[in-house]
């Protein structure tokens, strides 16, 4: 990574794993590790004396030795499976007006068709703002909206796009704060996913939560 003066800040990343797998196959061999490498290049931009952090990445992911089937054997598994992944991803956090801070997301990812399915965009944006009522400051709102696209895992049926909403109201007073959170706020009925093997889920109706926090 290098840092200009204007804040801007690209960056290249690469990385390679493993994960150890336990058990052995039907004739006793001891499962090897999948192995695991990541390509990513960004940038990142925190413009000076702003409070605002802009970020970009292009990845790309590749796993090996996975298990997959054995042609020859429907009771064993075989460690043949390569998949690759690619993506990008996309953020804003920070504070765009005075009392108004943003928190934005934009994900595209293209999975590999051997792995559980995923919403291929994925949108979200989440705005909160600081108040005061006369004489009283330490008061907040916020509003944000959830976006996933449809999506077919394998044989499944289409897990289709779904758009949510959130609010939330909070005040803040000394090191407490006290929150009430709404997720859902429409109470929309939806499937959150359709799997190959043949069983849905539905998605959290809404819910509500009041909380309070005291901070040392």
């Amino acid at each position: 990574m290098y840092v200009f003066d204007s804040g801007v800040a690209p960056y290249v990343s690469y990385s390679e794993s493993f994960t150890p797998i336990a058990g052995t196959n039907l004739a006793g061999e001891r499962w090897t590790p999948t192995r695991g490498k990541q390509r990513e290049v960004g940038l990142k931009w925190e413009p000076p004396g702003r409070r605002l952090s802009i970020n970009l990445a292009l990845y790309e992911l590749d796993e090996e030795k996975r298990q997959v089937p054995d042609p020859n054997n429907a009771l064993d598994q075989v460690q043949v499976g390569r998949t690759r992944t690619r993506g990008l991803e996309l953020e804003m956090v920070g504070r765009v007006l005075p009392g108004l801070d943003i928190a934005a997301h934009y994900n595209y990812i293209d999975i590999d068709e051997t792995l559980e399915a995923l919403p291929e965009h994925q949108v979200g944006v989440w705005g909160t703002y600081r108040f005061a009522l006369g004489d009283m400051p330490g008061f907040m709102a916020g509003a944000g909206v959830r976006y996933m696209s449809a999506f077919t895992d394998g044989a499944a049926p289409e897990t289709p796009s779904v758009t949510l909403f959130d609010a939330m109201l909070g005040y803040d007073r000394g090191a407490w704060r006290y929150a009430l959170n709404v997720h859902n706020l429409t109470d929309k009925v939806y499937v959150s996913t359709c799997l190959g093997r043949g069983d849905c889920w539905w998605g959290s109706r809404r819910t509500v939560m009041a909380s309070a926090r005291y901070r040392f």
